[in-house]
């Protein structure tokens, strides 16, 4: 039998949408996230793309504290 090293009821839901689409030319896209792992902390990220969809610049963030989804998700932006 397979055993999993973490319990699956603690995996993160991805809201992000599943297609990037880009900016308008010599426009830039800012792409919030957040990840919750419940009992251990929560982390935050954001991605700045130009119009060609080439990264400009990222920004992660990892605190202690887990809050719920929709707060974090919330938080993140």
């Amino acid at each position: 039998m397979l055993k999993l090293s973490y319990d699956i009821r603690n995996c993160p839901i991805n809201h992000s949408p599943t297609v990037w689409k880009a900016p308008n030319d010599n426009n830039i896209k800012a792409i919030f996230d957040a990840f919750v792992q419940r009992g251990k902390g929560t982390g935050f990220s954001v991605i700045y793309r130009d119009s060609k969809g080439q990264p400009m610049a990222v920004a992660t963030l990892s605190i202690p504290h887990s809050y719920a989804i929709k707060v974090a998700e919330s938080l993140a932006f």
